[in-house]
């Protein structure tokens, strides 16, 4: 079986999968380092057609299984995401973008949800300006203990759509991997990028805003235990190989965490969520005419990204005294937060994050 393997920070990773798979995996992972001679720690991810078999160091087996094939890329992406976790506990890890400062040492760290612009975002600021230089895609790796972000030079993967009823589609785009050396966060400029109702619209019309989830796969336990928690499930539709789960409304972090454990307890990943239903929308939220940027304290900062934080211990990761909020706290303790409310077209919004970190 064909193999690719590389190394994320001091540990070595191996796929091993079908060639059309692994095609996909080296356009992804082509500019991460090789495999080190001495790893921390290893992580095999073997395929068989759409099972996947993962082994993180010398723990046990664990199963993944995938409905459609389209989707193994990304399961393979969250599962090393996840493995990273276990292998460096004392990490922080974020769901998000970084970009390092050509003439200086700053470093603009974009988090947010799926679909929410970061990777469109990092790859203006790439092509528009000079100054600025991809460090991480995707995810996160904070050392909290020595201010050190770990580069992740995956390629960019923008999606095509966000608001269909089918998980979008991700379009690759090479990465320039100039950076591949820890990175210092002392000047960090946070942005926590958000989409804001325009208050002149009437509320009424976002009275049937969803959540919607897009699942790996489906099973009658998940259902179960999903309405047994109460929570509010409207419908799961399985098409094309593909399962969605439609929510009453949108749902609160308490919500999303046990929605979470459900998912784990199941073997259950999630491919892509939504903010809306097309077909339940009254009328979708118009995009502001211009980007906005809003400073944050520290702390207020540091709990807008803890619903990012990838699969964080879920007991009080959300709340100030959580050990997650304590170590991400540590690491961007002289970090510049703001929020980023998207605006214009994407070079409107990346020019303002230039704007916003000049001295």
């Amino acid at each position: 079986m064909p193999r690719l393997a590389f190394q994320v920070v001091d540990s070595n990773v191996e796929f091993a999968a079908d060639d059309d798979l692994l095609h996909r995996l080296r356009a992804l992972y082509e500019k991460f380092p090789p495999p080190t001679a001495r790893p921390r720690s290893a992580f095999r991810f073997e395929w068989h057609g759409n099972e996947c078999r993962t082994r993180l160091g010398e723990g046990p087996e664990r199963i993944t299984r995938v409905d459609h094939p389209a989707h193994r890329g990304t399961v393979a992406g969250s599962l090393l995401a996840q493995g990273l976790t276990t292998t460096y506990p004392d990490f922080s890890i974020l769901h998000g973008n970084a970009l390092r400062s050509r003439v200086g040492t700053g470093v603009v760290l974009l988090v947010g949800a799926s679909g929410t612009g970061k990777t469109t975002l990092t790859r203006q600021l790439a092509q528009e300006s000079a100054d600025w230089e991809p460090v991480a895609e995707d995810v996160l790796i904070i050392d909290p203990d020595n201010q050190l972000l770990h580069p992740y030079p995956r390629a960019l993967s923008i999606r095509s759509d966000t608001n269909g009823p089918h998980p979008p589609e991700k379009d690759l785009h090479p990465h320039p991997a100039t950076v591949l050396d820890p990175v210092f966060l002392a000047k960090a400029r946070v942005f926590i990028l958000c989409a804001e109702l325009p208050s002149s619209t009437p509320s009424s019309s976002f009275n049937e805003q969803v959540e919607v989830v897009w699942l790996t796969h489906d099973s009658p336990g998940i259902r179960e235990e999903l309405r047994h928690a109460r929570l509010p499930l409207a419908g799961v539709h399985n098409e094309d190989g593909m399962t969605r789960l439609d929510y009453m409304r949108l749902l609160d972090p308490k919500e999303k965490r046990l929605q979470a454990e459900i998912f784990e307890r199941h073997g259950a990943m999630i491919l892509a969520t939504g903010g809306h239903a097309r077909e339940v929308a009254v009328r979708p939220a118009k995009r502001p005419a211009r980007p906005r940027v809003i400073p944050l304290p520290s702390g207020d900062g540091v709990r807008h990204c803890m619903p990012h934080v990838v699969r964080p211990n879920l007991e009080a990761a959300l709340t100030p005294g959580g050990r997650h909020f304590i170590r991400l706290a540590k690491a961007l303790q002289t970090a510049a937060f703001s929020l980023l409310i998207p605006g214009g077209s994407p070079r409107d919004t990346a020019w303002a994050i230039a704007e916003a970190t000049m001295p």
